[in-house]
């Protein structure tokens, strides 16, 4: 079995894919693009590309500069070559075998006479030890004849990455597509019943709140004191009368929208001003020459401070020279430079600043070995000793003694007056009216009850026609009703009577909801004038008396009559009245009244059965047309229903149908099987046995003779 170790050199093939794999898939799904790699694990792979592959790693020629801050951080940092790293310029892999390198080249300067084995030779890779750093090593080349095992990652690693959409994003679309089609259905179903009239309900499918119809973490206000069912139905009749307005609308213009149309208006400004010639825009002239006014401006000089002391200097030099043997002999200067540079970075001037305005050590100065004892300053200076403290104190106690001595002395001479109690009254009631002003909502509720209480009064000073809405003749006819009085206190009655009418008449018209024609006013004006009635003659304590009055008459007439069944005898009087008096509509003046039947004529009562028959047309007419109407409106409305139930009604007839035949079929097949059991299984039965015994008498006759053949083979032997 052969067993492979992830790891080794790295080859041309290999990179080139890995190159290719981090353009698709990014720097961060290093185990997708280690799986193109049989070879490499993850980590492997992600070193390669920030040790060698990266496009940003400097591959060059190490320089004087760079080996300076090389050795210089190496002394200052020492092993911590991923913080050298950056600083430097390099990778972590480069600046360490570039040290090492160095270190290598002093080395053979001082023990140029020494024979032995030098550090080089002894990082060195002995046969069978495999290299811990090939992730910077340059690739190895492509051979002629590749493996099938690398021919096959290649062709894998092609297919792989020449698929730009795989199956899973194949599968995503179709679902999607899938999804709205299905949406879409069930969009275009429910607007067709509700066009047919069907309303559905919504069925909540997930889980949960729904945030569209719900209002997350709502809690309804507890009752209070005061009655809100005004405002509810204030906020219901609003809700009728709002319309639907678009949110594009309530929001206004978006950002995107107005930045594109800001965009659009500077495109076509600089198409205009390319077309009059003006190429360069008035902004950048404006910038320049205000960059002009600043170059001429010359401002004072202002130099930092010097990062490095004397005694530093001194060290830095020491170390200078014990370092310069390691520098190659390749590069030569005769210029007098320092063989270190300084270090100057944010941390270090902010410690720099911060030490000089405190006089204190930093942890930075600290870490970086900057602060000495020559550099801490004393904190001790003037106006910080405790005899100074106390004389500033004293001082700040002696100006405020003289602030207070320059007010003005108290007065204590007070007298108290006792109030009188009308005058707290008086003051009481002004302290309420300026304590609180009465809510408008309140005011209008107040004159709301009051005008209510007054059309309540009002209503109980009309008749009672008037307050119950009872039917009201509009043509009167004094003559008959002053005809059937027999003496002055009926007459009285029924001239109030006619009065009440008249004035009911002109002031409370009746307006039937069914008529046969436009009703007019009735011409009772003369009759109102002469009458001095009106809703005021009298109070309600008077028209309570009366009732009263009226209906100890009625209990004493009907006592005195002795009627057994009143809605019997109701009946009767109606028929009576019905027969005796005719209903007439005049068609001229549009208005109604009753006539004793014995009065008329023969022609008037063939012309008012003519004018009630034209109205009875009419009313049919009106009647037939409100019926087309509804019956149109029932047929939008009902007729998903009517189709339904269509549908519905020729299911129930198949279904009917269909347990009619399998209510045949069972009991054809319970009659077979009641024939089977009684006569055709018995009869079956009878057979087998016959069958059973004849094989059982073949047995016996058989076994019979294999007896007496087997004893004649015995007696033969």
């Amino acid at each position: 079995m052969r067993i492979i170790i992830k790891g080794g050199v790295w080859k041309n093939t290999e990179d080139e894919i890995l190159k290719a794999a981090v353009m698709k898939y990014g720097k961060n799904q290093w185990a997708r693009i280690s799986s193109l790699l049989n070879r490499k694990t993850p980590k492997q792979c992600k070193a390669r590309w920030y040790e060698w592959l990266d496009p940003s790693i400097k591959k060059t020629e190490w320089s004087r500069e760079e080996d300076e801050k090389l050795l210089h951080l190496a002394k200052l940092m020492p092993t911590q070559w991923r913080t050298i790293a950056p600083i430097v310029g390099r990778t972590p892999s480069q600046c360490l075998e570039r040290y090492q390198k160095l270190l290598d080249e002093a080395e053979k300067k001082e023990g140029e006479d020494d024979q032995g084995q030098t550090s080089e030779d002894i990082r060195k890779l002995r046969p069978g030890e495999i290299d811990p750093d090939l992730e910077s090593k340059p690739a190895r080349p492509d051979p002629i004849d590749m493996d099938e095992d690398e021919k096959e990652m290649l062709s894998e690693a092609r297919a792989r990455l020449a698929n730009t959409q795989g199956k899973k994003a194949k599968r995503k679309a179709r679902e999607k597509q899938l999804e709205e089609s299905r949406r879409l259905a069930a969009l275009q179903k429910r607007r067709e019943l509700k066009a047919a009239g069907i309303e559905l309900k919504y069925r909540k499918r997930t889980k949960g709140m729904n945030y569209n119809a719900d209002i997350p973490f709502h809690k309804r206000a507890p009752a209070g004191f005061w009655d809100t069912t005004e405002e509810h139905e204030r906020e219901l009749k609003e809700k009728k009368d709002q319309t639907n307005v678009l949110l594009q609308k309530l929001e206004g213009k978006r950002r995107a929208d107005i930045e594109e149309a800001n965009r659009k208006k500077d495109i076509k400004r600089q198409k205009q001003r390319k077309e009059k010639g003006d190429i360069v825009p008035q902004a950048a002239l404006k910038a320049l020459d205000e960059q002009k006014k600043i170059r001429t401006e010359r401002r004072k000089l202002v130099l930092p401070a010097p990062q490095i002391s004397e005694s530093e200097l001194e060290e830095i030099a020491k170390i200078g020279y014990s370092s310069e043997k390691l520098i190659a002999d390749s590069v030569s200067s005769t210029a007098s430079t320092p063989l270190s540079t300084p270090i100057s970075t944010p941390r270090l001037l902010e410690s720099q600043r911060s030490s000089q305005l405190s006089g204190g050590r930093t942890p930075v100065r600290d870490e970086m070995g900057i602060n000495t004892p020559m550099s801490t300053t004393s904190s001790m200076v003037g106006g910080e000793t405790p005899r100074m403290e106390r004389a500033r104190q004293n001082l700040i106690r002696k100006q405020l003694n003289e602030q207070f001595s320059k007010l003005p002395k108290p007065k204590n001479d007070f007298e108290l007056i006792v109030p009188s109690k009308e005058e707290d009254i008086e003051l009481s009631k002004e302290d309420q009216g300026n304590a609180m002003e009465e809510d408008a909502e309140d005011v209008r509720a107040r004159e709301r009850k009051q005008r209510e209480e007054a059309e309540a009064l009002h209503k109980k000073l009309q008749s009672h026609p008037v307050q119950k809405d009872l039917p009201r003749p509009h043509l009167l006819e004094f003559d008959d009703l002053l005809t059937q009085t027999t003496n002055d206190i009926e007459r009285e009655i029924v001239l109030e009577m006619i009065s009440m009418m008249a004035y009911d008449a002109k002031k409370n018209p009746y307006a039937p909801s069914q008529t046969f024609g436009k009703m007019e006013e009735p011409d009772v004006i003369e009759v109102v004038a002469s009458s001095n009635h009106n809703d005021t003659k009298y109070t309600i304590e008077e028209l309570e008396e009366a009732q009263q009055l009226i209906d100890e008459e009625m209990n004493a007439m009907m006592e005195k009559i002795k009627i057994d069944d009143i809605d019997v005898e109701f009946e009767k009087t109606h028929n009576k009245i019905e027969k005796e008096e005719t209903y007439i509509f005049n068609q001229e003046s549009k208005l109604s009244t009753y006539k004793l039947t014995n009065n008329m004529t023969d022609d008037e009562k063939i012309q008012n059965l003519k004018v009630q028959l034209e109205g009875n047309r009419l009313k049919m007419s009106k009647e037939a047309a409100k019926a087309r109407k509804l019956e149109k409106r029932l047929g939008i409305i009902l007729g998903g229903y009517q189709n339904r139930g269509q549908r519905l009604k020729k299911d129930i007839n198949e279904q009917w149908k269909l347990l009619e035949q399998t209510t045949i079929e069972c009991k054809a097949y319970n009659d077979l099987k009641q024939n089977e059991e009684n006569v055709i299984i018995a009869h079956r039965e009878e057979e087998l046995q016959k069958s059973v015994k004849e094989l059982e008498q073949r047995e016996n006759e058989l076994q019979q003779k294999y007896r007496d053949l087997m004893a004649e083979y015995n007696t033969l032997l």
